[in-house]
C-alpha cells in the first residue's frame, strides 16, 4: 500500500466520523451552559447523550470524603455521558463546564433508539466508550504502581488522551497545576514542585496556564525509571 493510499483511507475514515457526528448533533436539541453550571451530576438518572459544540467541559468524580478526580477535559466535537446512556444507569461522574458551552443534547429514550435503528451510529458511540475506558484504566494503572512524579511525566506524554486543549502545532498544553493535581490525585503544591522540577532538568518550559514539553524522550526515560527523583 502506497502513501497515498493511506492518506486517502485516512480521509475517508474522517469524513466518515464527521458524517456520523453530524447525524448525531441534528437528533439532539441545543443546550448552553455558563461557566461552572453542572451538565449532569455523579449518581442522578442519566440524561442521555451530550454533544459538545463549543466549550470545555470537566468530567470528574468525587471520592466520599470530598476529593474530586478530574478524569477529563471535554473539548468540542465529543460526546459525553455515552456510558451510562448505553447502560441504563445512573450518571457515572460529574460533567461541568469550564467555560460557556452548547450542546446538543440526546434524550435517553432516543439514544437507546440510535443503538437499535443506526448501526453505524451505535458503533461511532462504542468506539467513543473504548478511547474513554482506555484513557481511566492508564490512570488507575500509573495511581497503582508509580509515584507522583513518574506519574506526572507520563500523564504529560499522554495528555491528548486526557483531552487537555493543545496549540495548533501541538507545542504548548492549556492546562493548569490544579487540573493536573485533580488528574494525577495529588496537591496543587506538589504538581507546582514537579513542574519545577522538570523545568531544572530541561524536561519542559512553564508558563502560566500552560507547559510545553522540550525533551519528549528524557521525560519518557524518567517516567519509566524505577528509581525516579
Amino acid at each position: 500500500m502506497t502513501g497515498n493510499d493511506t492518506s486517502a483511507i485516512c480521509r475517508q475514515l474522517e469524513e466518515n466520523e464527521r458524517h456520523l457526528w453530524n447525524e448525531l448533533v441534528m437528533m439532539g436539541a441545543r443546550r448552553h451552559y455558563p461557566p461552572g453550571r453542572i451538565l449532569y451530576l455523579q449518581g442522578t438518572p442519566n440524561e442521555g447523550l451530550f454533544c459538545i459544540l463549543r466549550g470545555k467541559v470537566k468530567n470528574s468524580i468525587f471520592l466520599k470524603n470530598g476529593t474530586e478526580i478530574i478524569l477529563t477535559l471535554y473539548h468540542e466535537n465529543t460526546i459525553i455521558s455515552e456510558v451510562a446512556s448505553l447502560n441504563h444507569w445512573q450518571n457515572i461522574s460529574t460533567a461541568t463546564a469550564q467555560t460557556a458551552v452548547e450542546v446538543s443534547h440526546i434524550t435517553p429514550d432516543k439514544a437507546r433508539g440510535i443503538i437499535e435503528k443506526h448501526p453505524a451510529l451505535a458503533l461511532y458511540l462504542f468506539e467513543s466508550v473504548g478511547k474513554k475506558l482506555r484513557t481511566v484504566t492508564m490512570q488507575l494503572s500509573e495511581l497503582a504502581g508509580k509515584r507522583i512524579a513518574e506519574n506526572l511525566a507520563t500523564t504529560l506524554l499522554a495528555i491528548g488522551d486526557y483531552g487537555v486543549e493543545q496549540s495548533p502545532d501541538g507545542g504548548w498544553l492549556y492546562v493548569t497545576h490544579d487540573e493536573l493535581a485533580r488528574i494525577v490525585c495529588t496537591t496543587r503544591p506538589n504538581i507546582t514542585t514537579i513542574l519545577n522540577g522538570f523545568v531544572q532538568k530541561g524536561f519542559i518550559e512553564a508558563q502560566r496556564g500552560r507547559i510545553h514539553i522540550l525533551d519528549r524522550e528524557a521525560l519518557r526515560n524518567f517516567s519509566e525509571c524505577d528509581n525516579a527523583k
